[in-house]
Protein backbone atom coordinates (compact mmCIF):
# COMPACT_ATOMS: atom_id res chain seq x y z
CA UNK A 1 0.00 0.00 0.00
CA UNK A 2 1.28 3.40 -0.60
CA UNK A 3 -0.97 4.94 1.71
CA UNK A 4 0.57 8.65 2.94
CA UNK A 5 1.08 8.42 6.79
CA UNK A 6 -1.42 10.22 9.06
CA UNK A 7 1.15 12.12 11.45
CA UNK A 8 -0.32 13.44 15.06
CA UNK A 9 -1.05 17.55 15.18
CA UNK A 10 2.34 18.61 15.11
CA UNK A 11 2.76 20.54 18.13
CA UNK A 12 1.54 17.34 19.95
CA UNK A 13 4.72 15.61 17.94
CA UNK A 14 7.30 18.49 19.44
CA UNK A 15 5.99 18.05 22.74
CA UNK A 16 6.33 14.85 22.25
CA UNK A 17 9.84 14.57 20.76
CA UNK A 18 10.32 17.03 23.85
CA UNK A 19 9.57 14.62 26.62
CA UNK A 20 9.89 11.14 25.41
CA UNK A 21 13.92 11.18 24.59
CA UNK A 22 14.32 11.72 28.31
CA UNK A 23 12.10 9.02 29.38
CA UNK A 24 13.02 5.74 26.84
CA UNK A 25 15.28 6.34 23.93
CA UNK A 26 13.49 3.10 22.78
CA UNK A 27 10.49 4.86 22.19
CA UNK A 28 11.90 7.78 20.14
CA UNK A 29 13.67 5.33 17.01
CA UNK A 30 10.06 4.45 16.12
CA UNK A 31 11.10 7.94 13.68
CA UNK A 32 13.42 5.06 11.96
CA UNK A 33 11.11 2.72 11.20
CA UNK A 34 7.60 4.20 11.28
CA UNK A 35 8.14 7.36 9.27
CA UNK A 36 9.38 7.15 6.01
CA UNK A 37 10.12 10.52 4.93
CA UNK A 38 8.98 10.04 0.91
CA UNK A 39 5.67 9.43 2.41
CA UNK A 40 5.04 12.22 4.71
CA UNK A 41 3.48 15.20 2.16
CA UNK A 42 3.95 17.80 3.99
CA UNK A 43 7.28 19.34 4.08
CA UNK A 44 6.88 21.19 7.73
CA UNK A 45 6.49 17.45 9.18
CA UNK A 46 9.57 16.53 7.25
CA UNK A 47 11.65 18.40 8.79
CA UNK A 48 9.85 18.14 12.27
CA UNK A 49 10.20 14.31 12.10
CA UNK A 50 13.91 14.80 10.63
CA UNK A 51 14.17 17.02 13.57
CA UNK A 52 13.25 14.44 15.48
CA UNK A 53 15.46 11.68 14.54
CA UNK A 54 18.82 14.36 14.88
CA UNK A 55 17.66 14.69 18.77
CA UNK A 56 17.23 10.81 19.02
CA UNK A 57 20.76 10.86 17.49
CA UNK A 58 22.50 13.47 19.70
CA UNK A 59 21.10 11.46 22.54
CA UNK A 60 22.33 8.14 21.39
CA UNK A 61 25.68 10.04 21.09
CA UNK A 62 25.64 9.15 17.38
CA UNK A 63 26.72 12.79 16.60
CA UNK A 64 27.80 12.09 12.56
CA UNK A 65 24.45 10.65 12.34
CA UNK A 66 22.86 13.67 13.94
CA UNK A 67 24.60 15.73 11.64
CA UNK A 68 23.77 14.47 8.52
CA UNK A 69 20.25 14.10 9.73
CA UNK A 70 20.12 17.96 10.63
CA UNK A 71 22.01 19.09 7.34
CA UNK A 72 18.84 17.67 5.51
CA UNK A 73 16.08 19.05 7.47
CA UNK A 74 18.01 22.57 6.98
CA UNK A 75 17.92 22.24 3.53
CA UNK A 76 14.35 21.27 3.11
CA UNK A 77 13.45 24.52 5.61
CA UNK A 78 15.30 26.89 4.11
CA UNK A 79 13.92 25.89 0.64
CA UNK A 80 10.48 25.78 1.94
CA UNK A 81 10.58 28.42 5.32
CA UNK A 82 7.02 30.34 3.85
CA UNK A 83 5.57 27.35 3.96
CA UNK A 84 6.12 26.08 7.16
CA UNK A 85 4.76 27.32 10.94
CA UNK A 86 6.82 29.09 12.89
CA UNK A 87 6.68 27.15 15.71
CA UNK A 88 8.36 24.31 13.55
CA UNK A 89 11.24 26.76 12.27
CA UNK A 90 11.61 27.11 16.11
CA UNK A 91 11.66 23.56 16.90
CA UNK A 92 14.37 22.79 14.50
CA UNK A 93 16.54 25.61 15.28
CA UNK A 94 16.47 24.62 18.90
CA UNK A 95 17.60 21.58 18.44
CA UNK A 96 20.07 21.94 15.59
CA UNK A 97 21.98 24.75 18.39
CA UNK A 98 22.16 21.20 20.35
CA UNK A 99 24.41 19.63 17.96
CA UNK A 100 26.89 22.92 18.60
CA UNK A 101 26.75 23.09 21.81
CA UNK A 102 28.28 19.37 21.73
CA UNK A 103 30.75 20.95 20.04
CA UNK A 104 31.20 23.47 22.57
CA UNK A 105 30.43 25.67 19.85
CA UNK A 106 29.14 29.38 20.29
CA UNK A 107 27.45 28.91 16.70
CA UNK A 108 25.10 27.47 19.40
CA UNK A 109 23.71 30.19 21.14
CA UNK A 110 23.12 32.22 17.61
CA UNK A 111 20.84 29.40 16.84
CA UNK A 112 19.31 29.15 20.14
CA UNK A 113 18.43 33.48 19.32
CA UNK A 114 17.05 32.26 16.04
CA UNK A 115 14.73 29.67 17.17
CA UNK A 116 13.49 32.77 20.13
CA UNK A 117 12.94 35.15 17.15
CA UNK A 118 10.17 32.29 15.36
CA UNK A 119 8.95 30.72 18.32
CA UNK A 120 4.70 31.43 19.00
CA UNK A 121 4.09 28.10 21.69
CA UNK A 122 4.34 29.33 25.17
CA UNK A 123 5.20 26.38 26.70
CA UNK A 124 7.99 25.72 23.64
CA UNK A 125 9.14 29.51 24.44
CA UNK A 126 9.45 28.80 28.06
CA UNK A 127 11.75 25.83 26.99
CA UNK A 128 14.20 27.62 24.46
CA UNK A 129 14.24 30.58 26.91
CA UNK A 130 15.66 28.56 29.49
CA UNK A 131 17.95 26.98 26.84
CA UNK A 132 19.01 30.67 26.22
CA UNK A 133 19.90 31.72 29.76
CA UNK A 134 21.60 28.11 30.63
CA UNK A 135 24.66 29.01 28.05
CA UNK A 136 24.31 32.43 29.12
CA UNK A 137 28.29 34.00 28.83
CA UNK A 138 28.08 34.93 32.69
CA UNK A 139 27.83 31.31 33.90
CA UNK A 140 30.25 31.96 36.27
CA UNK A 141 28.59 34.64 38.26
CA UNK A 142 26.33 33.75 41.73
CA UNK A 143 23.70 35.98 39.81
CA UNK A 144 23.34 33.71 37.21
CA UNK A 145 22.90 31.05 39.27
CA UNK A 146 20.02 32.41 41.15
CA UNK A 147 18.22 33.39 38.17
CA UNK A 148 18.73 29.89 36.92
CA UNK A 149 17.52 28.56 40.23
CA UNK A 150 13.98 30.77 38.86
CA UNK A 151 14.38 29.65 35.45
CA UNK A 152 14.31 25.72 36.81
CA UNK A 153 11.24 26.43 38.82
CA UNK A 154 8.64 27.76 36.20
CA UNK A 155 9.85 25.02 34.09
CA UNK A 156 8.40 22.87 37.00
CA UNK A 157 5.25 24.58 36.91
CA UNK A 158 4.53 24.38 33.79
CA UNK A 159 4.88 20.73 34.05
CA UNK A 160 8.05 20.45 31.64
CA UNK A 161 9.07 18.03 34.69
CA UNK A 162 12.37 16.02 31.98
CA UNK A 163 13.47 20.28 31.55
CA UNK A 164 12.93 20.79 35.08
CA UNK A 165 15.44 17.36 36.12
CA UNK A 166 17.92 18.74 33.22
CA UNK A 167 18.09 22.25 35.20
CA UNK A 168 18.66 20.79 38.63
CA UNK A 169 21.27 19.26 37.23
CA UNK A 170 22.28 22.47 35.50
CA UNK A 171 21.69 24.23 38.69
CA UNK A 172 24.87 21.63 39.79
CA UNK A 173 27.55 22.55 36.78
CA UNK A 174 26.68 26.16 37.64
CA UNK A 175 27.95 25.66 41.21
CA UNK A 176 30.58 23.21 39.94
CA UNK A 177 31.96 26.16 37.75
CA UNK A 178 32.43 28.08 40.67
CA UNK A 179 34.23 25.52 42.67
CA UNK A 180 31.47 25.19 44.95
CA UNK A 181 31.48 21.81 45.16
CA UNK A 182 29.04 21.43 48.48
CA UNK A 183 26.66 22.84 46.93
CA UNK A 184 27.40 20.86 43.49
CA UNK A 185 27.08 17.52 45.37
CA UNK A 186 23.81 18.57 46.52
CA UNK A 187 21.80 19.39 43.53
CA UNK A 188 23.65 16.13 41.42
CA UNK A 189 22.12 14.29 44.12
CA UNK A 190 18.83 16.14 43.91
CA UNK A 191 18.76 15.53 40.40
CA UNK A 192 19.92 12.20 40.51
CA UNK A 193 16.61 11.09 43.01
CA UNK A 194 14.46 13.16 40.74
CA UNK A 195 15.38 11.38 37.32
CA UNK A 196 14.88 8.27 39.01
CA UNK A 197 11.35 8.50 40.42
CA UNK A 198 10.45 9.77 36.88
CA UNK A 199 12.47 6.92 35.13
CA UNK A 200 14.46 9.48 33.24
CA UNK A 201 17.25 7.23 32.60
CA UNK A 202 19.36 9.26 30.07
CA UNK A 203 19.51 12.17 31.92
CA UNK A 204 20.67 9.79 35.43
CA UNK A 205 23.61 8.85 33.73
CA UNK A 206 24.53 12.59 32.44
CA UNK A 207 24.12 13.25 36.04
CA UNK A 208 26.35 10.44 37.06
CA UNK A 209 28.72 11.19 34.57
CA UNK A 210 29.51 14.72 36.37
CA UNK A 211 29.20 13.18 40.16
CA UNK A 212 32.39 11.31 38.45
CA UNK A 213 34.04 14.50 37.29
CA UNK A 214 33.23 16.31 40.47
CA UNK A 215 35.34 13.86 42.42
CA UNK A 216 38.24 14.11 40.08
CA UNK A 217 38.02 17.78 41.13
CA UNK A 218 38.32 17.29 44.57
CA UNK A 219 41.18 14.75 44.05
CA UNK A 220 39.15 11.42 44.98
CA UNK A 221 40.74 9.86 42.04
CA UNK A 222 40.00 6.03 43.04
CA UNK A 223 36.29 6.87 44.41
CA UNK A 224 36.02 8.31 40.73
CA UNK A 225 37.41 5.71 39.33
CA UNK A 226 35.69 3.01 41.08
CA UNK A 227 32.09 5.01 40.87
CA UNK A 228 32.50 5.78 37.24
CA UNK A 229 33.79 1.78 36.33
CA UNK A 230 30.55 0.73 38.17
CA UNK A 231 27.97 2.64 35.84
CA UNK A 232 29.97 3.22 32.44
CA UNK A 233 28.48 0.24 30.76
CA UNK A 234 24.71 0.72 31.67
CA UNK A 235 24.14 3.84 29.96
CA UNK A 236 22.24 3.89 26.29
CA UNK A 237 24.21 7.34 24.93
CA UNK A 238 27.65 6.54 23.40
CA UNK A 239 28.47 9.94 24.05
CA UNK A 240 27.94 9.79 28.18
CA UNK A 241 29.70 6.55 27.80
CA UNK A 242 32.72 7.92 25.92
CA UNK A 243 32.80 10.99 28.27
CA UNK A 244 32.55 8.23 31.52
CA UNK A 245 35.67 6.45 29.98
CA UNK A 246 37.37 9.61 29.54
CA UNK A 247 36.73 11.10 33.00
CA UNK A 248 38.74 7.14 34.39
CA UNK A 249 41.41 7.92 31.64
CA UNK A 250 41.96 11.65 33.36
CA UNK A 251 42.02 10.61 36.49
CA UNK A 252 44.96 7.93 35.68
CA UNK A 253 46.58 10.46 33.93
CA UNK A 254 46.15 12.77 37.05
CA UNK A 255 47.64 10.05 39.13
CA UNK A 256 50.66 9.69 36.34
CA UNK A 257 49.47 6.28 35.41
CA UNK A 258 50.29 7.00 31.92
CA UNK A 259 50.18 3.38 30.50
CA UNK A 260 47.04 3.28 31.81
CA UNK A 261 45.60 6.30 30.90
CA UNK A 262 46.35 5.68 27.64
CA UNK A 263 44.56 2.08 27.13
CA UNK A 264 41.61 4.18 28.79
CA UNK A 265 42.17 6.84 26.59
CA UNK A 266 42.19 4.63 23.72
CA UNK A 267 39.07 2.78 24.64
CA UNK A 268 37.41 5.66 24.52
CA UNK A 269 38.87 6.63 21.25
CA UNK A 270 37.76 3.15 19.67
CA UNK A 271 33.95 3.58 21.42
CA UNK A 272 33.76 7.10 19.99
CA UNK A 273 35.14 6.54 16.59
CA UNK A 274 33.09 3.43 15.76
CA UNK A 275 29.87 4.93 17.30
CA UNK A 276 30.25 8.20 15.52
CA UNK A 277 30.73 10.22 19.20
CA UNK A 278 33.16 12.40 16.85
CA UNK A 279 33.15 15.43 18.85
CA UNK A 280 35.05 14.15 21.54
CA UNK A 281 37.70 12.40 18.92
CA UNK A 282 40.38 15.85 19.28
CA UNK A 283 40.73 15.90 22.84
CA UNK A 284 41.07 11.94 23.06
CA UNK A 285 43.77 12.20 20.66
CA UNK A 286 45.01 15.41 22.55
CA UNK A 287 45.84 12.94 25.92
CA UNK A 288 46.80 9.95 24.33
CA UNK A 289 49.84 12.05 22.47
CA UNK A 290 50.43 13.54 26.08
CA UNK A 291 50.35 9.95 27.27
CA UNK A 292 52.72 8.36 24.89
CA UNK A 293 55.16 11.81 25.28
CA UNK A 294 54.80 10.89 29.30
CA UNK A 295 55.95 7.30 28.31
CA UNK A 296 58.81 8.82 25.75
CA UNK A 297 57.57 6.63 22.74
CA UNK A 298 57.29 10.41 20.43
CA UNK A 299 56.33 7.89 17.37
CA UNK A 300 53.01 7.05 19.26
CA UNK A 301 52.53 10.54 20.31
CA UNK A 302 53.37 12.26 17.26
CA UNK A 303 51.14 9.95 15.38
CA UNK A 304 47.93 10.77 17.87
CA UNK A 305 48.50 13.89 18.23
CA UNK A 306 48.59 14.24 14.27
CA UNK A 307 45.35 12.32 14.50
CA UNK A 308 43.77 14.94 16.47
CA UNK A 309 44.78 17.31 14.04
CA UNK A 310 43.33 15.82 11.20
CA UNK A 311 39.78 15.32 13.02
CA UNK A 312 40.05 18.68 13.83
CA UNK A 313 40.28 19.57 10.53
CA UNK A 314 36.76 17.74 9.76
CA UNK A 315 35.19 19.27 11.73
CA UNK A 316 35.97 22.51 10.28
CA UNK A 317 34.92 21.08 7.21
CA UNK A 318 31.89 20.43 8.47
CA UNK A 319 31.43 24.18 9.46
CA UNK A 320 32.38 24.04 13.03
CA UNK A 321 34.33 26.89 14.57
CA UNK A 322 38.12 26.81 15.37
CA UNK A 323 37.78 26.71 19.20
CA UNK A 324 38.05 24.95 22.47
CA UNK A 325 39.04 20.97 21.70
CA UNK A 326 40.03 22.04 18.13
CA UNK A 327 42.51 24.50 18.71
CA UNK A 328 43.81 22.65 21.85
CA UNK A 329 44.74 19.43 19.64
CA UNK A 330 45.93 21.75 16.48
CA UNK A 331 48.31 23.25 18.69
CA UNK A 332 49.75 20.76 20.55
CA UNK A 333 50.07 19.05 17.72
CA UNK A 334 52.20 21.71 15.97
CA UNK A 335 54.30 22.24 19.11
CA UNK A 336 55.49 18.74 19.50
CA UNK A 337 56.83 18.55 15.52
CA UNK A 338 58.70 21.73 16.86
CA UNK A 339 59.65 19.55 19.75
CA UNK A 340 60.48 16.48 17.72
CA UNK A 341 62.28 18.89 15.20
CA UNK A 342 64.27 20.19 17.49
CA UNK A 343 65.23 16.83 18.87
CA UNK A 344 66.52 15.64 15.97
CA UNK A 345 68.28 18.89 14.74
CA UNK A 346 70.14 19.45 17.87
CA UNK A 347 72.78 16.96 17.40
CA UNK A 348 72.95 17.61 13.99
CA UNK A 349 76.37 17.10 12.16
CA UNK A 350 75.73 20.04 9.55
CA UNK A 351 75.16 22.31 11.57
CA UNK A 352 78.22 24.29 10.24
CA UNK A 353 78.07 23.29 6.46
CA UNK A 354 74.95 24.95 6.30
CA UNK A 355 75.82 28.73 7.89
CA UNK A 356 76.53 30.06 4.44
CA UNK A 357 72.81 29.52 3.77
CA UNK A 358 71.55 32.16 6.73
CA UNK A 359 69.65 34.88 4.87
CA UNK A 360 69.32 33.86 1.31
CA UNK A 361 66.19 33.00 -0.73
CA UNK A 362 65.29 29.50 -1.29
CA UNK A 363 66.05 29.77 -5.04
CA UNK A 364 69.86 31.59 -4.41
CA UNK A 365 70.34 28.21 -2.33
CA UNK A 366 69.20 26.02 -4.68
CA UNK A 367 71.35 27.52 -7.14
CA UNK A 368 74.69 27.45 -4.69
CA UNK A 369 73.61 23.70 -4.27
CA UNK A 370 72.77 22.88 -8.08
CA UNK A 371 76.64 24.71 -8.96
CA UNK A 372 78.58 22.54 -5.85
CA UNK A 373 77.27 19.59 -7.02
CA UNK A 374 77.80 19.68 -10.48
CA UNK A 375 81.18 20.66 -10.42
CA UNK A 376 82.14 18.57 -7.63
CA UNK A 377 80.87 15.69 -10.01
CA UNK A 378 82.41 16.95 -13.33
CA UNK A 379 85.76 17.31 -11.54
CA UNK A 380 85.91 13.40 -10.93
CA UNK A 381 84.81 12.41 -14.90
CA UNK A 382 86.58 13.08 -17.95
CA UNK A 383 83.71 13.34 -20.12
CA UNK A 384 79.96 14.39 -20.29
CA UNK A 385 78.32 10.73 -20.65
CA UNK A 386 79.79 9.78 -17.43
CA UNK A 387 78.57 12.72 -15.57
CA UNK A 388 75.18 11.96 -17.33
CA UNK A 389 75.69 8.33 -16.10
CA UNK A 390 76.63 8.75 -12.96
CA UNK A 391 73.76 11.52 -12.21
CA UNK A 392 70.96 9.81 -14.55
CA UNK A 393 70.36 12.96 -15.94
CA UNK A 394 69.76 13.82 -19.43
CA UNK A 395 71.85 15.58 -21.79
CA UNK A 396 69.14 18.58 -22.64
CA UNK A 397 68.61 18.49 -18.70
CA UNK A 398 72.14 19.69 -17.53
CA UNK A 399 72.19 21.90 -20.85
CA UNK A 400 69.41 23.28 -19.32
CA UNK A 401 70.54 23.96 -15.59
CA UNK A 402 73.99 25.01 -17.22
CA UNK A 403 72.49 27.90 -19.29
CA UNK A 404 70.11 28.93 -16.17
CA UNK A 405 73.05 28.75 -13.37
CA UNK A 406 75.27 30.84 -15.92
CA UNK A 407 72.49 33.62 -15.81
CA UNK A 408 72.86 34.04 -11.96
CA UNK A 409 77.06 34.00 -12.70
CA UNK A 410 77.79 30.88 -11.35
CA UNK A 411 79.21 29.26 -14.36
CA UNK A 412 80.41 25.63 -14.74
CA UNK A 413 84.07 23.90 -15.18
CA UNK A 414 84.88 23.37 -19.20
CA UNK A 415 84.93 19.68 -19.40
CA UNK A 416 88.38 19.77 -21.11
CA UNK A 417 90.22 21.51 -18.77
CA UNK A 418 92.45 19.77 -16.36
CA UNK A 419 92.38 21.72 -12.99
CA UNK A 420 88.20 22.30 -13.62
CA UNK A 421 88.39 24.80 -10.77
CA UNK A 422 85.57 26.26 -8.31
CA UNK A 423 85.43 29.99 -8.70
CA UNK A 424 86.08 31.24 -5.90
CA UNK A 425 83.53 33.96 -5.32
CA UNK A 426 81.12 31.03 -5.08
CA UNK A 427 83.03 28.34 -3.37
CA UNK A 428 81.77 26.98 -0.03
CA UNK A 429 84.37 24.27 1.22
CA UNK A 430 81.89 23.02 3.70
CA UNK A 431 79.43 22.59 1.08
CA UNK A 432 82.03 20.66 -0.80
CA UNK A 433 82.84 18.63 2.19
CA UNK A 434 79.01 17.67 2.85
CA UNK A 435 78.86 16.70 -0.61
CA UNK A 436 81.52 14.49 -0.91
CA UNK A 437 80.84 12.76 2.31
CA UNK A 438 77.30 12.25 1.66
CA UNK A 439 75.87 12.44 -1.88
CA UNK A 440 78.67 10.83 -4.15
CA UNK A 441 76.36 7.55 -4.35
CA UNK A 442 73.18 9.49 -5.52
CA UNK A 443 71.82 10.50 -8.17
CA UNK A 444 70.65 14.14 -9.59
CA UNK A 445 67.23 13.85 -7.89
CA UNK A 446 68.05 11.93 -4.69
CA UNK A 447 70.81 14.18 -3.71
CA UNK A 448 68.43 17.17 -4.23
CA UNK A 449 65.75 15.02 -1.88
CA UNK A 450 68.94 14.55 0.69
CA UNK A 451 70.06 18.10 0.47
CA UNK A 452 66.78 19.60 0.85
CA UNK A 453 65.70 17.78 4.03
CA UNK A 454 69.38 18.00 5.92
CA UNK A 455 69.04 22.07 5.03
CA UNK A 456 65.60 22.33 5.73
CA UNK A 457 66.33 21.10 9.83
CA UNK A 458 68.87 23.53 9.93
CA UNK A 459 67.30 26.76 8.50
CA UNK A 460 63.89 25.60 10.61
CA UNK A 461 66.04 25.63 13.65
CA UNK A 462 67.71 29.01 13.11
CA UNK A 463 64.65 30.34 12.28
CA UNK A 464 62.80 29.67 15.74
CA UNK A 465 60.90 26.98 14.24
CA UNK A 466 58.76 29.37 12.92
CA UNK A 467 57.13 28.84 9.55
CA UNK A 468 56.12 32.55 8.73
CA UNK A 469 59.19 33.56 9.38
CA UNK A 470 60.61 30.91 7.01
CA UNK A 471 58.25 31.89 4.32
CA UNK A 472 59.76 35.36 4.92
CA UNK A 473 63.10 35.06 4.53
CA UNK A 474 63.26 32.15 1.66
CA UNK A 475 60.50 33.67 -0.10
CA UNK A 476 58.71 30.34 -0.21
CA UNK A 477 54.87 30.60 -0.49
CA UNK A 478 53.26 28.49 2.32
CA UNK A 479 52.10 25.33 0.69
CA UNK A 480 56.02 25.14 -0.14
CA UNK A 481 57.00 25.23 3.30
CA UNK A 482 54.31 23.20 4.39
CA UNK A 483 55.48 20.71 1.94
CA UNK A 484 59.08 20.63 2.66
CA UNK A 485 58.12 20.40 6.52
CA UNK A 486 56.47 16.78 5.46
CA UNK A 487 60.12 15.96 4.02
CA UNK A 488 61.48 16.57 7.27
CA UNK A 489 58.99 15.10 10.16
CA UNK A 490 60.65 12.04 8.99
CA UNK A 491 59.83 8.46 10.35
CA UNK A 492 57.48 9.60 13.20
CA UNK A 493 54.58 10.26 10.73
CA UNK A 494 53.91 7.22 10.30
CA UNK A 495 51.47 5.62 12.67
CA UNK A 496 51.46 2.14 13.47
Amino acid sequence: MNNKYIVPNFKSLIDYYNEVGFYDLEKLKFLKGEFRLDNIEDVGTQVLVLTGLGKQYILEGKIDEAYKVFIKAKSILLFNISNIHTDIIAFFYFEYSQLFIVFNDKKGRKYIEKALTYVKSKILFTQINYISFKYSPHTKDEKYISDLISQVDQLKQVGKYSIYIMGLFRIGIAFKNINDYMNASQYFGIALKESKKYGLNHIGYNIRNSIGHLYILQNQLNKAITYLNIHKNDTESYTTRTLMIENIAYAYYLMRDYATASEEFLDAYNLAKINGVIQQLPIQCYYLGKCYDQLNQPRQALAYYKLGFENTNEHLKMGFSYTGDRKLAVEAYIQYLEKVAYSKFKDSPTEDVFQFALGKAWKEITHLFQYHLLTVHIRRVNQNEDLFKTLEMKESTFFAIKSRLAKHSFTLPNMKEVSKPFDPVHKVDPLILYIENNLMNFDWKEAHKRFEKDIFRFLYQQYGFQKKRLEDVLELSYSSVWAKMKIIEGPYTERN
